[in-house]
């Protein structure tokens, strides 16, 4: 695996080594020696997987509040996403600062979001499938949210966000 740490602390992209033959591909998209080799502490606690239908399918921004240690591996397995972070870490030089990626799944990207980060994913293609990684359950009581136009945060969206659930259009100003 290939990795690159990105400029806020905690993140990173990496790419699998894929492997290619008359079958089709094959290749490791999550191996905890890896991880532990770049100093990456993360332990599978659930996975779980993200079908939009539509471009421009926005999810997000979600954090899970309190002293949260959930951190995150997000790959787009189908497609492609417009991926942004927000950094809610209060001793972070970063914080409240933002960033965002595009995660294509030609690449096989992956990227690595530390625990107290509000993300979002806004799909830039028909039918993207996104897999996640979370080291920590889903505690719906101790999830929330920022609105994905947030004046704030200034967000530049590379496509208009067209399919967004009600809660997500009603979040509070930070």
């Amino acid at each position: 695996m290939k990795f690159k740490k990105l400029k806020f602390k905690g993140f990173y992209i990496y790419e699998p080594h894929t492997h290619y033959d008359f079958r089709g591909s094959f290749r490791r998209h999550f191996c905890i020696k890896e991880l532990k080799k770049q100093k990456i502490n993360f332990q599978v606690k659930q996975g779980n997987v993200s079908i939009s239908q539509k471009k421009g399918t926005l999810r997000g921004f979600h954090y899970k509040s309190g002293k949260s240690t959930e951190s995150k591996i997000v790959s787009c397995l189908r497609g492609s996403i417009y991926h942004v972070a927000i950094d809610l870490r209060k001793n972070s030089k970063t914080y409240l600062k933002h960033f965002g990626i595009t995660l294509k799944s030609k690449k096989n990207q992956s990227i690595i979001v530390p625990a107290q980060c509000a993300n979002a994913i806004l799909t830039l293609e028909d039918e993207t499938i996104i897999h996640y990684y979370m080291s920590d359950y889903f505690e719906e009581k101790k999830y929330s949210g920022i609105r994905f136009n947030d004046p704030k945060f200034k967000i530049k969206w590379p496509i208009k966000p067209k399919i967004i659930i009600p809660r997500d259009k009603t979040y509070l100003n930070f």
